[in-house]
């Protein structure tokens, strides 16, 4: 029983010390915070006498003037205006239409790569072994097509190099002669599309 009653009194102090501890420290925060409140209306007081003798508004010191609640507060209807900036507009923007070009033409490039070498089933079907009877079926072999589709992945490349030299251009008669050699490449890479057909 002595034990229970030891045990019950040190469990009543720790409350007691607890409680008490509780109070103090909600009396030093109420007081940190009336400090703090204080340092910072005599901040923005401060500030505020600085951009009244400068000639400068100071919107932030207004605004933190205005809802302060020290002794040095002061009233809503003496913050100074904001000032507003010019408005600026950006007119041309950093991607231009060769870059899409060019980005556009790089995914044709990859797909037309991974396209060259001929499937085992094409190689079987279409072999250059084929007997010439079999060709007046019509069709390519997979030789012919493999040949068709480096040569139109080397004019893509051709078109992306005319294409990066043009971002480069320093006149018209360049820009010009560039856009005749890049129309060209295209239509022979058309053409080539219409062989396989």
């Amino acid at each position: 029983m002595k034990s229970f009653t030891h045990l019950a009194l040190i469990l009543a102090a720790c409350v007691s010390t607890a409680v008490g501890y509780a109070q103090e420290s909600a009396a030093e925060k109420a007081d940190r915070e009336a400090r703090v409140k204080a340092r910072l209306a005599e901040h923005a007081r401060q500030k505020n006498d600085q951009a009244k003798s400068t000639g400068a508004g100071a919107t932030e010191v207004g605004d933190e003037a205005a809802t302060s609640t020290g002794p040095e507060a002061k009233p809503a209807d003496e913050v100074d205006p904001v000032t507003m900036m010019d408005r600026v507009t950006i007119t041309s923007s950093r991607i231009t239409e060769l870059d899409v070009q060019i980005k556009k033409l790089d995914k044709e490039i990859v797909r037309a790569k991974k396209k060259i070498k001929p499937t085992e089933l094409d190689e079987t079907l279409n072999s250059d072994k084929t007997p010439a009877a079999l060709l007046i079926f019509g069709g390519k072999t997979a030789g012919q097509r493999q040949s068709v589709a480096a040569e139109r992945v080397n004019l893509m490349e051709a078109e992306r190099d005319i294409l990066e030299a043009m971002k480069h251009v320093r006149t018209k008669k360049e820009e010009a002669e560039l856009n005749t050699q890049l129309n060209a490449f295209k239509t022979m890479r058309l053409q080539l599309d219409e062989i396989l057909r």
